[in-house]
């Protein structure tokens, strides 16, 4: 396979017949945890499952607990310590408020009993997590993003790595209009930043920043930028790209279905330093934007759901915040209904959850699917036929190199070179499979060092050998003994 193709589905399992939001996380080894509502029973439930290396997903439930009793919205399953996981949602008994339960789950996968849990109650205050996942920012404190009334709420709390959860350290509102959908990010240090929307004409979707010290203090906000005006988007979520170049992934604008990503720049203090590039890629009125994964270096899958199926794709994005093209595409049928967050699985395997929608409460799946990141691999051999520049004869060299693995499609293979690093110059390139050599001859050199690398190139992605030099010698100067003239 090339480089960022998605070998497809591996496995799917239905691991319940009704489901809402489901959240996964990781336990140890081969087990893992999904934290779901249960809307004809009205219940907080909590399973465990195994997913092996392969990416296959034996069809069993490991174990099963009930966290609530009652109607819930979005849960969330974030591991905090060794075998303690916090679950996050929102209860719809009498005013609506925010709850956190703590509870252990073992390496197995047997689930242990609950440790603690705190209510977030404020009265006439609605609380939603909105699938959010909370971060931690350094020791016990923990950032937790929610909507209150029309308003993003950051709050942060204390959960210690065995489970005991303290009272609220800080809090900071940040005024949006409308219901919401956001995502947080850590951006370096002590600085995040919110990508955030509110369904309101009067509304921007935009990226905000703001920081929290080490003892969990919120500051205000310190600038924001706006993606889309008057912009009704789904399910944002930040990446990281590079330095200080981000990307932002969402479905915008409502009706046209359009998934967009966009990238920009977040400087050291907070500032932003403008857009940078934008790319849509697909409409269609039925798209919700999903999870954003690294998958590789500049190689990241995004997943998009519509009511009968999952699309998967997988994007290049450069160091400076350009954007390539799609590199891979997979429709899978089979999972109908909308992803919710993917964890990668290791050796190029990745898990989704999902659930069936919107003909009311339907499957709860798991899927694992293959992205390959194995890049070409090129050497730079010496060089060889080196021409000492002399009357009438230009100094000359001859660069060698070697295409090792071509990562399933013809690369474009060539040289950069030049007197000092960096290297200023690059031939032109040929179409080479894994185990051809090239070469390419220069001319022109004047005595002196010089540095060169081999590189391979694809659509998607540029490799290079180790940089190696050759030295052009001068023209030494000759001198011929005659015979002695004149001899008397």
């Amino acid at each position: 396979m090339a480089y960022g193709d998605i070998a497809g589905l591996i496995d799917s399992y239905a691991f319940a017949a009704f489901c809402y939001t489901p959240n996964i996380s990781h336990v140890d080894g081969n087990v893992y945890a999904i934290a779901y509502y249960q809307p004809i029973a009205n219940q907080g439930i909590l399973i465990t499952l195994t997913v092996n290396p392969d990416g296959t997903i034996p069809p069993a439930i490991i174990d099963t607990h009930i966290f609530y009793a009652g109607i819930l919205t979005e849960p969330t399953i974030t591991k905090v310590g060794a075998n303690v996981f916090v679950i996050a949602y929102m209860p719809a008994i009498g005013p609506f408020r925010g709850r956190l339960d703590t509870i252990q789950i073992a390496d197995d996968g047997t689930i242990g009993a609950a440790i603690d849990t705190l209510d977030i109650f404020v009265a006439g205050i609605t609380w939603w997590t909105r699938r959010t996942n909370p971060i931690n920012v350094s020791g016990d404190v923990w950032i937790f993003a929610t909507q209150e009334n029309g308003a993003l709420e950051l709050r942060t709390i204390s959960i210690s790595p065995a489970g005991n959860i303290g009272a609220p350290i800080s809090q900071t509102t940040m005024v949006v209009l409308g219901n919401m959908e956001f995502s947080v990010a850590h951006v370096q240090d002590n600085l995040y930043a919110v990508i955030v929307y509110g369904n309101n004409p009067l509304q921007n979707a935009t990226v905000r920043t703001f920081t929290i010290s080490d003892a969990g203090v919120i500051s205000a906000e310190i600038a924001s930028l706006v993606l889309e005006v008057s912009g009704y988007i789904q399910k944002p979520q930040l990446s990281h790209i590079a330095g200080n170049v981000w990307g932002a992934f969402y479905t915008a604008p409502p009706g046209a279905g359009v998934g967009r990503v966009r990238t920009f720049t977040i400087n050291d203090d907070g500032t932003f330093g403008g857009l940078i590039d934008v790319f849509d890629f697909e409409a269609n009125p039925s798209w919700v934007s999903a999870p954003i994964q690294r998958t590789d270096t500049n190689l990241f899958t995004f997943f998009y759901s519509a009511p009968s199926w999952i699309e998967i794709h997988t994007l290049t994005i450069q160091d400076d915040g350009t954007i390539g093209a799609i590199t891979s595409t997979l429709v899978i049928p089979t999972i109908a209904g909308q992803a919710e967050n993917n964890i990668f699985k290791g050796d190029d395997v990745y898990i989704i959850s999902a659930f069936a929608y919107p003909m009311g409460p339907g499957l709860g799946i798991i899927g694992t699917f293959g992205v390959s990141t194995k890049l070409p691999v090129v050497s730079t051999l010496p060089a060889s036929d080196i021409v000492v520049p002399g009357i009438g004869v230009s100094g000359q060299a001859t660069l060698n190199g070697q295409l090792d693995y071509d990562a399933g499609e013809i690369c474009a293979c060539g040289f950069e070179w030049g007197a000092t690093p960096p290297l200023g110059t690059t031939t032109t390139t040929q179409g080479q499979n894994a185990g051809d050599s090239f070469s390419e001859a220069i001319t022109g050199l004047a005595p002196g060092t010089y540095y060169f690398r081999a590189f391979a190139e694809t659509d998607w992605i540029k490799v290079y050998g180790s940089t190696l030099s050759f030295k052009v010698e001068s023209l030494k100067p000759s001198v011929a003994t005659l015979p002695a003239t004149g001899v008397t």
